[in-house]
């Protein structure tokens, strides 16, 4: 399973076996637990946010729709499939 984030911290603080001392450190250990008794093949990737622009579209839509919607029935939005289509297109470098 790979677990994508636009956070870097996250991935370092998630993918080193270094100990933690900050007040977050038994919640920080206590994932690693879960996840490495859970999964065979766990990998965390970082992703800049400029490649997330349709998942976070998504996730304010989401965060702002009411109860009961029915999300996947519902059309794509024209502001999701605009995305789509950038995060879709060859990237000229």
């Amino acid at each position: 399973m790979k677990i994508e984030t636009d956070s870097m911290m996250v991935v370092r603080t998630l993918t080193t076996s270094t100990f933690d001392l900050s007040t977050t450190s038994g919640l920080i250990w206590e994932m690693k637990d879960l996840a490495s008794s859970n999964f065979h093949r766990l990998n965390f990737a970082y992703i800049p946010r400029c490649c997330n622009f349709v998942a976070h579209e998504l996730a304010t839509k989401g965060s702002v729709s009411g109860l009961g919607t029915d999300h996947i029935g519902d059309t794509i939005p024209n502001c999701i499939s605009q995305l789509l289509v950038t995060d879709l297109a060859p990237v000229v470098g």
